[in-house]
């Protein structure tokens, strides 16, 4: 296994001595994406909602829905509020989140693994900035949002099903309004944007370097000649099987598209699998949470296809208009 790993790092450091050209424009194009659309889109949600769960407020904002929380999903208002804004502050913010609470000891492993299967979306302000790029429509944004809304609360009681709920803590809940609460959460979430950036210009030339390699065009064609899908829109979504901000790349053409889009906001990518086990420590169960992803992402692209026949949703494409009934 050395020997093979060892290979295939030589094997990228020479494409990327042969490619520099292309390397470097794939790595300058993600480093826009971050700083034009996963910053702006990620960075204040997130510090918001590190506030929120640290200072303790959104436990006490949750407690009218106890009901709720309590006999659909068999979750405690910790884990509710943790549920809630990992729906507003994008990936990271609901794992890190959950491993905080752990960290704290305010919640229990096993606890923090269940959460962890769907305690994890994209957001609305990513899904609105990258809708805007790929669907003309103004609406497709809020289509595609609640369509992965739909998947993760799927996902979530399903999960609650073979679950009860915590015990509680027996601690009242304490809410800090410190400084230190405000500037520690703050500088929590700076961390975590500057870790998923990174790993997003990273994997931009990953991502070049098996298109260059010729690996991406051949399963791509492989994919093509299965599906019947066009090899530009394989190509686009294996990129953003394994980075999510390349879904800006996708050209929407045909219905079959967009559940399919949903599906992929939904899953998150390779990445950031890989930036939630750093951010998680480790801690994360990984194959579980693959599988929650999956099971979701399937839920998210049937929920999107029946919210398009639902309300029978336009979208203008260029100089076509597809029009679903």
């Amino acid at each position: 296994m050395n020997l093979i790993f060892l290979a295939l790092l030589m094997s990228a450091i020479f494409l990327c001595i042969k490619y520099p050209e292309r390397i470097s424009f794939a790595a300058k194009g993600a480093f826009t994406r971050c700083t034009d659309i996963m910053i702006p889109s990620m960075f204040i949600f997130m510090c918001l909602s590190c506030i929120a769960s640290s200072s303790g407020i959104i436990r006490r904002a949750v407690y009218p829905f106890k009901f709720i929380y309590r006999k659909i999903f068999n979750l405690d208002s910790n884990g509710f509020s943790i549920f809630l804004l990992s729906f507003i502050s994008g990936y990271p913010a609901g794992i890190k989140l959950i491993y905080d609470a752990l960290d704290k000891k305010t919640i229990t492993k096993d606890y923090a693994d269940r959460l962890s299967c769907f305690c994890f979306s994209s957001g609305p302000a990513f899904i609105y900035g990258i809708s805007s790029v790929i669907l003309p429509d103004s609406s497709a944004g809020l289509l595609l949002f609640l369509s992965v809304t739909s998947g993760n609360i799927i996902t979530a009681i399903i999960s609650g099903m073979r679950n009860s709920v915590p015990e509680p803590s027996g601690a009242p809940v304490h809410i800090d309004k410190s400084a230190g609460c405000i500037v520690n959460s703050v500088s929590g979430a700076a961390s975590a944007i500057l870790k998923m950036c990174t790993m997003i210009i990273f994997f931009s030339g990953i991502t070049e370097i098996l298109k260059v390699s010729g690996i991406t065009g051949c399963i791509s064609k492989m994919i093509s000649a299965l599906t019947g899908t066009e090899i530009t829109s394989v190509t686009s979504y294996l990129d953003t099987f394994l980075e999510i901000s390349s879904i800006a790349s996708i050209t929407v053409t045909d219905y079959s598209a967009i559940p399919m889009t949903a599906a992929l906001f939904s899953f998150g990518g390779i990445c950031v699998l890989l930036q939630l086990i750093s951010i998680s420590d480790g801690r994360l169960p990984v194959k579980k949470f693959i599988l929650s992803r999956i099971m979701s992402a399937v839920f998210s692209w049937i929920s999107c296809s029946i919210l398009m026949r639902i309300f029978n949703f336009g979208i203008c494409i260029e100089t076509f208009t597809y029009k679903f009934t």
